[in-house]
């Protein structure tokens, strides 16, 4: 077959740095880059800057500093309100953003990639003040250029990560090609696992953006990597149209085999609630 070359690039896996659960299980989320970061911290520190002059603009003209006390008090009600309870309240009822974040698709999340909690968004807030705004960020900059998934001191100790959130993307699903589908019913599959499951959807939903020549080599090579993994070989020598039946017969498969696994656990729910010998029954 054409896609049995024997020169084999292996199937690499591009980053290790994705986001795990307590489980261990890799999610498609990243650290977002300390250059974003500071980029949406400009915009959130523009807002919150722009809001407290104002406001202390607009209580100055009312005329609510009527001696020096009280404008001080003033002061630093106003900046604990607008640098402190201010994002705190917005991270919490946004569930991790603001408007810089939302600009630039990220979201605090714990480290296991569960939602934060207040306590969390607390320490992150009055970290803050001393890391952002009363050192101009350079703390919190040269913390995230240091720490290998971008953190600030308010994560760390929070137990907090930034990260990007994966773009909305809208992809036509595989189908069986007809040629193949009598040999994928009766065909021996073995799952190659998810790490090379994911990098084959990838390749397949990207092979349209590839010139013909990588577009061949890279299906070339993952095709023949599934080799070992089903048996008997396929009878085509189409790499794409072996990868879609390879990737489609796992996903039905594994289909069927949740439905059966829900099905059994309905059934034995109800046995468990059954009253044993109708006893009590009316």
């Amino acid at each position: 077959m054409s896609y049995m070359s024997p020169n084999v690039s292996p199937v690499r896996k591009i980053s290790d740095n994705r986001l795990k659960t307590g489980e261990g299980v890799s999610l498609d989320v990243y650290p977002a880059s300390p250059v974003v970061r500071g980029l949406a911290l400009l915009i959130d520190m523009y807002v919150y800057i722009a809001t407290f002059g104002s406001v202390f603009l607009l209580m100055a003209f009312l005329g609510t500093f009527d001696s020096g006390s009280l404008e001080r008090i003033g002061v630093i009600g106003t900046m604990v309100m607008i640098f402190l309870i201010a994002p705190m309240t917005v991270e919490f009822l946004t569930h991790g953003r603001s408007l810089g974040k939302w600009a630039f698709h990220l979201q605090v999340v714990r480290d296991d990639g569960g939602p934060v909690t207040m306590r969390q968004i607390a320490m992150r807030a009055v970290s803050a003040l001393l890391e952002i705004f009363m050192t101009m960020g350079s703390v919190a900059a040269v913390t995230s250029l240091v720490n290998k998934q971008s953190k600030r001191l308010g994560d760390i100790a929070a137990g907090t990560i930034v990260v990007r959130l994966p773009e909305p993307a809208h992809f036509v699903p595989l189908v069986m090609p007809p040629e193949l589908k009598r040999w994928a019913d009766t065909a021996l599959f073995t799952d190659p696992g998810s790490d090379v499951r994911a990098y084959g959807l990838y390749l397949m939903r990207t092979i349209a953006t590839m010139s013909p020549a990588q577009r061949a080599q890279l299906t070339s090579e993952y095709a023949h990597s599934l080799l070992e993994y089903v048996s008997p070989a396929p009878p085509t020598a189409d790499a794409e149209r072996f990868i879609a039946a390879f990737l489609v017969t796992l996903r039905n498969r594994e289909y069927v085999r949740d439905v059966r696994r829900h099905h059994r656990d309905d059934v034995q729910r109800s046995r468990a609630g059954a009253v044993p010998f109708e006893i009590g029954a009316a």
